[in-house]
């Protein structure tokens, strides 16, 4: 069969080139449910779930995983109420690709930083309980869609004044944002900070009655020379802040 319930360990780990799985369903685990780790090896994941991993005294269990020069590319999956990230790429292979949904994570819905050329197709995240998606120390980034609704409380100790953003972004630059849509956020719409170029085509923020301190759109801590479009923010105390050096 092809699902693993309550199994110690990680449900599906890749180590080696051109893995591919498709219509895999994980739960349960006490690690990481999907993970690529190690540079040459790749994995495509293709209409799958994972869901519920849980937390042990030392760690906690990422939906999706891709590490240490590990590249993934993911299409139609979703990950949901895992004890970590729904998705977390940090010092993951440069060129993965991810379209897919989270939902209800303890933490973040996208988490990647350190990649290089990550593409983002269509990504979803509702009710993630800190960034709906998080971008870090990265350059090169083209996402397509992006939409990221009800982000929660954060948990496990991470700082009040970023709970709930809907994406942000730090240290990335000459980056492409077709699309961002942020609804129902008690912290930023989008927060950049130290994020230099980038783009945003399209960008729809509506705080629907969550929360009243945190502005729509904040851009800090030596963001310069980024380009907004079509931009609409309704519903915040403040639209857009600008500190540091300035947008």
């Amino acid at each position: 069969g092809n699902r693993s319930a309550g199994a110690q360990g990680g449900g599906l780990l890749c180590e080696a080139p051109a893995c591919a799985v498709s219509g895999v369903h994980v739960v349960g685990m006490t690690t990481n449910g999907i993970q690529v780790i190690g540079a040459g090896s790749s994995l495509t994941v293709v209409g799958s779930t994972v869901s519920g991993t849980v937390a042990s005294e030392s760690w906690s269990g990422n939906g999706i995983d891709a590490a240490n020069g590990g590249v993934l590319h993911v299409s139609g999956t979703t990950s949901t109420d895992n004890s970590g990230s729904g998705f977390y790429l940090i010092a993951a292979g440069a060129g993965c690709s991810i379209s897919g949904n989270s939902a209800d994570n303890r933490q973040t819905g996208l988490e990647a930083g350190s990649t290089g050329s990550l593409s983002i197709g269509t990504f979803v995240s509702d009710a993630d309980s800190h960034y709906g998606i998080d971008l870090s120390e990265d350059s090169g980034v083209q996402a397509n869609s992006i939409t990221a609704s009800n982000t929660g409380a954060a948990e496990g100790g991470f700082p009040v004044n970023t709970t709930g953003s809907g994406v942000a972004l730090f240290g990335v630059s000459n980056s492409t944002f077709v699309s961002i849509t942020v609804t129902g956020m008690p912290g930023f719409g989008l927060d950049v900070a130290r994020s230099t170029t980038n783009t945003f085509d399209s960008l729809t923020i509506a705080r629907d009655g969550k929360g009243t301190v945190n502005p729509g759109i904040n851009l800090d801590h030596d963001s310069a020379d980024n380009v907004f479009e079509d931009t609409s923010v309704t519903g915040t105390s403040v639209g857009v802040n600008i500190g540091g050096s300035g947008a």
